[in-house]
């Protein structure tokens, strides 16, 4: 289900932990994070305020056929952080954000868009009676895409139905 703009909720967020795992001699506690934005009129979200906002926050915005990705780790701009961007049309981009913490895409095309970045945390602990040296958060965004000057959901008919099929799938990836 795609919730529809005139939702009271202005945005969904999921966060989950997936336990301990290893990678690259490094040992992470592992921690899902998920905000969906639904089609919204003229492409213009809510981002939450700061007491709502995830830990590493993907904050959404829209002018001129493009999308920025602003990339906030506890509220402060992360210069440089690696992301990947799967574009309506099916492309995939991998980059880094700009030194103010933004990364920019066309978005021409309306559909879902989907961004994921991590961050590690060095805080140790133990879960389930393994032991972590780090929590390595993982956040996915979902945004959708309308055409700019038009009003909301009504307008991604004209995307093929794949495009804008269930977030949910987009934030299991």
């Amino acid at each position: 289900m795609i919730p529809a703009a005139n939702d009271p909720m202005q945005s969904y967020t999921m966060n989950h932990t997936d336990g301990v795992q290893s990678r690259g001699g490094q040992t992470y506690l592992v921690v899902h994070h998920a905000r969906m934005y639904p089609a919204a009129p003229n492409n213009c979200w809510v981002i939450p305020s700061v007491d709502e906002r995830l830990p590493l926050e993907l904050a959404p915005s829209s002018r001129d056929g493009k999308l920025t990705v602003r990339v906030l780790w506890l509220g402060e701009r992360q210069a440089a952080a690696e992301i990947t961007a799967d574009l309506a049309g099916g492309k995939r981009i991998e980059g880094r954000a700009d030194g103010s913490g933004d990364f920019t895409v066309e978005a021409s095309e309306p559909g879902r868009y989907t961004f994921r970045s991590e961050q590690a945390e060095k805080v140790a602990g133990e879960r389930d009676g393994k032991k972590y040296t780090s929590i390595l958060h993982r956040t996915t965004l979902v945004v959708l895409i309308v055409r700019e000057g038009t009003g909301g959901l009504a307008n991604l008919h004209s995307a093929p139905a794949a495009k804008v099929a269930d977030a949910t799938q987009a934030i299991q990836r």
